[in-house]
């Protein structure tokens, strides 16, 4: 199994629900203090005791949320690299075969998602090897001037690799 220990692999992405948690943080505690501030304007919190509480709450509260924002946005960083490192290494596998190289099979961490993608994506990878194979053994069919074995073997190939109707209607 393929052990990647790089927590950020597509930024972009993983950062993106990083930086969401802190804005919605962010804006709880803006409307909080905008709360508390106009309650305090309007002459609503007239006794200094219940300012200095109302102050200490609005603190406390405001660290709780921005904690409470940093432990659930690390999380979505680290949640979405179970999402991030599939997609960096199916990328990776299309690129290989867009470049005619089909030895490597594709792994996946167990608790990553995309598996049955995966699978689906090395069936085909097996499929396209064994597709070069047999075009390498009508070409030497073809060089022997064997013409007839070669026609057969390209007319077996034609009909493995024609298109067929979708299976599930998708």
């Amino acid at each position: 199994m393929n052990q990647r220990r790089q927590v950020i692999v597509d930024a972009k992405l993983q950062l993106h629900y990083f930086w969401l948690w802190i804005l919605v943080a962010l804006g709880v505690i803006a409307v909080i203090a905008i709360f508390a501030l106009s309650w305090w304007s309007e002459g609503l919190i007239q006794e200094q005791i219940v300012a200095d509480t109302m102050k200490r709450i609005l603190w406390i509260t405001g660290a709780y949320i921005m904690v409470l924002s940093l432990i659930f946005g690390s999380y979505a960083i680290f949640h979405m690299h179970r999402v991030a490192g599939p997609v960096y290494r199916l990328n990776r596998c299309i690129d290989d075969l867009l470049n005619g190289q089909y030895a490597l099979p594709i792994t996946l961490r167990k608790k990553d998602y995309f598996h049955e993608l995966a699978e689906n994506l090395d069936i085909l990878r097996n499929q396209l090897l064994a597709d070069r194979q047999e075009i390498e053994r009508v070409h030497e069919k073809i060089k022997a001037s064997d013409y007839i074995e070669a026609s057969r073997l390209l007319e077996k190939l034609l009909a493995r690799t024609s298109p067929k109707a979708p299976s599930d209607g998708v």
